[in-house]
């Protein structure tokens, strides 16, 4: 019969604890207690800890029930507030021109900046503007045949749309051909607060995904994700490198990164970020007397 571990770390995200109104959550609690650990659970994100990727994970920290008799009290973890160090340290130099973006996706992006420019400075914009939808009458037949989500977008939008209806108009005929080329082209989830002087697309992240061309702050890099939704840095108008999907998942520059940089995304994405597992693992055998050089 193999040894139980003394000491065992879990990470998910942290959705998990909402699933099924807590459900899932308190039943991997329960599951963990009976093989005998005991759980104690930290929140935390790579960007608490200088990087500048926002990706708030769970970890359990379970410990065997007869290592936690000799102690009377709780792991301490002092967990910093956010503090990135920025992007500069992540960012590669000369990068290959293999990661600019295609024709079409820059003619779709410089379509989208075009009716951004229109805005007024301070125009808080929908999340996500479903610009095929504004035609879209909530009384009729065809709109209440519509997913709530869907309705919930078309009526929020009215009001940006209402305001530069003018100018939507004209941009959506100018932009026909482009806008419907795929769906997910007329669908924008603006993610970056109220337009600010001078705004424009390609100062922010910007990432291609099912449900639309989302647009997150250039403070902080989005997420990584296992499927391959690679971030795109807008003032390059270039996908972000596999060494900097390392970097910011905290491996060191030596490590060997696969050749295929499709599999190489992929392995990012679902990887642990190695300065939050160091955390949780430092002050957990730091807690239970082990001496540290």
């Amino acid at each position: 019969m193999l040894k139980k571990p003394s000491y065992m770390f879990l990470e998910n995200v942290k959705h998990i604890k909402n699933i099924d109104n807590g459900t899932v959550f308190k039943s991997i609690l329960s599951d963990i207690d009976e093989i005998g650990y005991k759980v104690q659970t930290i929140e935390l994100s790579p960007k608490q800890l200088g990087i500048p990727q926002n990706r708030e994970r769970i970890i359990f920290i379970c410990i065997k029930k007869e290592i936690v008799l000799l102690y009377s009290s709780e792991i301490t973890f002092n967990i910093p507030k956010n503090h990135s160090n920025g992007l500069e340290r992540i960012l590669e130099k000369n990068v290959d021109p293999k990661y600019k973006i295609s024709t079409d996706l820059e003619e779709i992006l410089n379509a989208w900046d075009k009716i951004i420019q229109t805005f007024e400075t301070g125009e808080n914009l929908s999340p996500t503007i479903l610009c095929n939808d504004f035609d879209k009458n909530p009384a009729s037949t065809e709109f209440k045949e519509f997913p709530k989500w869907r309705q919930d977008y078309i009526i929020k939008n009215k009001r940006i749309y209402e305001k530069y209806k003018d100018n939507w108009d004209k941009w959506v005929l100018d932009n026909t051909e482009v806008l419907s080329k795929r769906e997910i082209y007329g669908k924008l989830e603006w993610q970056v607060g109220k337009k600010v002087e001078n705004d424009s697309i390609f100062n922010h992240f910007i990432q291609f995904r099912q449900s639309g061309i989302r647009i997150k702050k250039s403070d902080c890099f989005p997420t990584l994700v296992a499927i391959v939704q690679t971030p795109i840095y807008g003032k390059e108008k270039r996908y972000i490198t596999p060494r900097e999907c390392a970097r910011l998942q905290s491996f060191p520059d030596d490590f060997i990164i696969h050749d295929s940089d499709h599999i190489a995304y992929k392995q990012f994405g679902n990887a642990v970020n190695v300065d939050v597992i160091y955390f949780a693992v430092f002050n957990t055998l730091r807690h239970y007397s082990f001496t540290f050089n």
